[in-house]
């Protein structure tokens, strides 16, 4: 559910991310101005350019899933290779920003999974930043850090997926909630309450095809003979 895959050749893109170096022998600017090399050398347009960038983080920077807030710049998350989503974001922005687009970091809340004192997985939605990227006259969404992987527990398990390279905005705001508004890209405003009402799917249910749901609430039930309810 990209608004912008169809204009990038994956393929071309990987081709191009395999003639960089080590994140671990350059810095970052050096980083950046190799990315602007490879981009020239394989002719990639402005959207291939933001793919480059979103497919060198998922296999070059890791989650920091204890939350311990340590690598929180762009420049420290480079260099340690490992950030929560404000550096993993920062990061994002700032490669894209290098080579040319306008991009910025979006505060606000997004749905996952939490433990509740009981001990017991919930649901709920907790503070959270991810990225808007201009191309052409046309602003887009992006979620580096949902995009490389998952935290389970306290450990991070690799996982890429492009869910959230350039995701629609209708899908986007089923699990991401923007402070401010402006950054739904939705001609008709989402309150916080519908939000909040609506279930929770992840990409899981994206990349095995599924498009919508019904009934399209976040309390439902299960009667004795397996039918789901509202």
């Amino acid at each position: 559910d990209s608004m912008i895959l169809k204009n990038v050749r994956k393929d071309v893109v990987q081709q191009a991310y395999l003639q960089l170096p080590s994140r671990t022998t350059v810095n970052i600017l050096r980083m950046c101005n190799l990315m602007g090399s490879v981009i020239e050398q394989f002719s990639l347009n402005d959207y291939e350019k933001v793919y480059l960038v979103y497919y060198w983080i998922a296999f070059n920077i890791e989650r920091d899933c204890s939350y311990s807030g340590k690598y929180e710049s762009a420049v420290t998350t480079y260099s340690e290779g490992k950030s929560t989503h404000v550096g993993i974001s920062a990061l994002f922005s700032t490669m894209v920003s290098n080579l040319g687009l306008r991009s910025n970091i979006i505060e606000g809340e997004a749905k996952r999974t939490v433990d509740d004192p009981k001990g017991k997985t919930i649901f709920g939605e907790l503070a959270h930043i991810w990225n808007y990227v201009m191309i052409g006259d046309k602003y887009y969404l992006f979620d580096p850090t949902f995009g490389i992987g998952s935290c389970i527990d306290d450990y991070y398990k690799p996982f890429y997926c492009d869910v959230y390279f350039g995701t629609k905005p209708e899908i986007l705001i089923r699990s991401h909630f923007p402070d401010n508004s402006r950054w739904q890209l939705l001609d008709d405003v989402v309150s916080k309450d519908k939000f909040e009402s609506w279930p929770y799917v992840t990409k899981y249910f994206y990349l095995l095809g599924f498009k919508t749901f019904s009934p399209d609430t976040r309390n439902l039930q299960i009667t004795k003979d397996l039918k789901i309810t509202a």
